[in-house]
């Protein structure tokens, strides 16, 4: 794993702990959960690139909002079903797959109350719904950084320059 998120996570005291269920980074324990038989390269990269986005604020840092921003104005939504409910997935060709575009956005009662033919409209999108964009990124730059460069060569920059672990003071 990258170098400095070896630091971040010692800095931040944030434990990687074995789970019989899921991997995920569960912000309310500050912990980060793994899988053993779940783990692949860059699945636990994945897991940092959140707890990274949660502890330094990072949906505050300007160039990150510019680069999430452009993506998001450029990015065409589809509704996608999961278990019973419908959420909102943006697709891009920045994506490096299609995850990187999900959004916990449920939009299930919108959405079955939609007449024949007619569109679900979105309206605004705030940017910071694209919560796997930055994790599949860092993920991706950590397991096979020229697959990111190539798709989405600002994030890559982003990456490469070390702007995931400038921490943003929180707004009192």
């Amino acid at each position: 794993m990258h170098e400095e998120a070896t630091k971040f996570l010692i800095n931040k005291k944030i434990p990687i702990k074995q789970s019989d269920t899921e991997t995920a980074y569960d912000s309310s324990v500050n912990t980060i959960f793994v899988v053993q038989k779940h783990l692949k390269p860059g699945t636990l990269a994945h897991e940092v690139g959140h707890a990274l986005v949660d502890k330094n604020n990072l949906y505050e840092n300007e160039e990150l909002a510019i680069i999430m921003k452009n993506v998001v104005a450029n990015a065409k939504y589809v509704v996608k079903k999961k278990d019973d409910e419908y959420f909102i997935y943006l697709h891009s060709d920045k994506f490096v797959r299609n995850y990187q575009g999900k959004t916990y956005i449920n939009v299930t009662k919108k959405y079955k109350n939609l007449k024949k033919g007619e569109r679900l409209k979105i309206g605004a999108f705030d940017y910071r719904k694209l919560e796997e964009y930055v994790s599949v990124g860092y993920e991706t730059f950590v397991s096979n950084p020229q697959l990111l460069y190539d798709k989405d060569k600002e994030l890559y920059d982003f990456f490469k320059k070390g702007g995931l672990f400038n921490e943003i003071e929180k707004e009192k």
